[in-house]
């Protein structure tokens, strides 16, 4: 899952066409480096914590990967935060550069960079309190056997694995709406400002 939220980070901070040309491809690289050596630590962390808790009882092991899974989310979410702020000023940098774009397109841009940060951020939230009260539902459960605990959660997490499936085609067809409503306006106004013969 964290996997899924990471790529849709991913694809929202190099969504933004403006970001192409000269360092815009070496810059998102290094940050897919950045994002994978994240990736890379907390699945590492994962894997120590899920044998540390192999001699709990099964409600015992749902409150605690609640408690891992927030704690992970809180370290997730202060990591994207500074993402968001580094890639932020790069954009508006290269926006600032961008002699072509007039003022109120360069603050469009910002506008629906911001506002896909916002959206993504809602989202994840709205799937974390999810998961919190899934996760402390089976922890409150002490009916369940450990086998039905299982089931449960691979559905609950194969279900939200579609949705974040679904919310990603959705960003992505917006980008790309978006990115042809742009170059029609730009290649409009270009049109538009060529003297006539």
């Amino acid at each position: 899952m964290k996997t899924v939220l990471i790529q849709l980070v991913i694809l929202a901070l190099t969504a933004v066409p403006a970001l192409a040309g000269p360092g815009g491809k070496e810059s998102r690289q290094g940050q897919k480096e950045e994002f994978k050596a994240h990736r890379e630590q907390q699945r590492s962390e994962n894997q120590a914590f899920r044998q540390s808790i192999q001699d709990l009882s099964p409600q015992e092991r749902a409150k605690a990967i609640a408690d891992h899974r927030s704690t992970q989310y809180q370290e997730n979410k202060t990591f994207r935060g500074q993402k968001y702020q580094e890639h932020k000023a790069r954009l508006q940098e290269k926006l600032a550069g961008n002699e072509k774009l007039t003022d109120a397109q360069r603050q469009d841009i910002l506008n629906h960079y911001e506002q896909q940060y916002q959206e993504n951020t809602s989202f994840r939230d709205q799937q974390h309190q999810e998961n919190m009260s899934f996760l402390n539902s089976i922890a409150g459960n002490s009916g369940l056997t450990p086998e039905q605990i299982k089931d449960q959660m691979r559905a609950h997490f194969q279900a939200q694995r579609q949705e974040n499936q679904t919310y990603r085609k959705q960003q992505r067809e917006e980008n790309k709406s978006r990115r042809g409503q742009m170059r029609s306006e730009f290649k409009n106004r270009n049109q538009n400002s060529e003297p006539q013969l």
